[in-house]
Order: C-alpha cells, then sequence, then structure tokens
C-alpha cells in the first residue's frame, strides 16, 4: 500500500506499516545515515500537567509558532518535522505568505523530563481526512497529488535514550 506522507518528511520517516492506512501515518524518525537517535528541537511553550511534560504554540513578536525539529546525533544534520506556517491544514490551505517569509525563531533544545538528556528517538502520527474530504474542503488548494499535506493532526512522542523514559507525547497538535 502506498501510505500518504507529506513531501517533507518523506526520507525521514521509517512508516509502520500495521499503524497506518490510507489516512493515519505512523513512523520513527530514521536519518538518512541511519541513525535513529536524536536532538529533539523546539519553538512553543514547554508545559507540564499531571507530571507530564508537553510543548504548546508560543507568542513571540506578535507571532505564534510551533515548531519541532531534530538534530541527528550521528551526522548533526538538522529535519525540520513541523512549522506551523507551513505544515498541516493552517499552514499548507490556510497559508499567509507573509508569515511564512518572517524570521523563524531560533531551536531551544528538548530534554528528559527525568534524566535531561537531550538523546531521544522519536515517533511521528500524522492523521488526515480522506483524499475526497480533503481536496473538497479545500477550495480547489489541494489536488490528489498533495493532499496529505493539509494533515489534520500532529503527534510527535519521545523515548529518552539514555533512561529510557518513554514513549512521552510531546506534541498533540490540531492543525486545523
Amino acid at each position: 500500500m502506498q501510505y500518504p506522507t507529506p513531501r517533507h518528511l518523506t526520507n525521514l520517516l521509517s512508516i509502520n506499516t500495521q499503524a497506518s492506512n490510507a489516512h493515519e501515518l505512523e513512523g520513527k524518525v530514521a536519518c538518512e545515515c541511519g541513525s535513529e537517535e536524536f536532538e529533539v528541537l523546539f519553538v512553543g511553550k514547554r508545559n507540564e500537567e499531571k507530571q507530564r511534560h508537553f510543548m504548546q504554540v508560543v507568542k513571540l513578536g506578535g507571532r505564534w509558532f510551533l515548531r519541532v525539529g531534530a538534530r541527528c546525533v550521528s551526522c548533526r544534520r538538522e529535519h525540520l518535522i513541523f512549522d506551523s506556517h507551513f505544515h498541516g491544514w493552517n499552514g499548507y490551505v490556510c497559508t499567509d505568505e507573509q508569515v511564512q517569509r518572517i524570521a523563524r525563531p531560533p531551536f531551544q533544545e528538548w530534554r528528559c523530563q527525568q534524566c535531561h538528556s537531550k538523546t531521544h528517538k522519536l515517533t511521528v502520527s500524522i492523521l488526515g481526512e480522506d483524499m475526497e474530504h480533503a481536496i473538497g474542503e479545500s477550495d480547489d488548494a489541494l489536488t490528489e497529488a498533495d493532499w496529505f499535506e493539509a494533515f489534520g493532526w500532529l503527534i510527535v512522542e519521545t523515548a529518552c535514550t539514555s533512561c529510557n523514559l518513554g514513549p512521552c507525547r510531546i506534541v498533540d497538535y490540531e492543525t486545523m
């Protein structure tokens, strides 16, 4: 089966075929160098609730941001996993070109809430409408070639490689 995958994640996700289907995608983040260990990078507000740490959007310079990246611990290459101004329904369909041109705030490093290590393994889950529904709701902004770029929900989970805490859901974000 061909799983719908946003273009920017095509070479980054190792898809879990047991958990994925025509409008839900789950996969481990894996660098092209072969490593599955990353330093998690983010622009957002780190919150804690019921002893669980997670990210939320943050207002900086009058704009709301949520960005997630991953720096490979082996080759040091940085990968963009999500930027709310480019990805998902609001970032792709309801895009504002002026917002897309503004400078992005610098990333912070996510640390394990238990041991404070920077190194994690990551799993990404993306949920979207079925193709016909997404295209129909987009006012001609989407086609069969790009409909999954406008996914509706993003989940990012980490597992610490030092103390094995995880999986910890650090992003659970509706993109609409």
